[in-house]
């Protein structure tokens, strides 16, 4: 039980550090994409109108 207890917790931190990245992410994704919505929605409108 001793080493299941210690091998767990490190692959839990690591799927939360990633989570956590992953968030942080798309937070700096966001917030840099934030005074481009017009462009990001037209560009989306354009990349869907290619793909229909």
């Amino acid at each position: 039980m001793s080493r299941e207890n210690l091998h767990s917790p490190s692959q839990t931190t690591n799927y939360t550090v990633c989570a956590l990245c992953f968030l942080y992410a798309i937070g700096i994704a966001l917030f840099l994409s934030g005074p481009l919505d017009a462009e990001t929605v037209t560009y989306r409108l354009e990349v869907d109108n290619t793909w229909s």
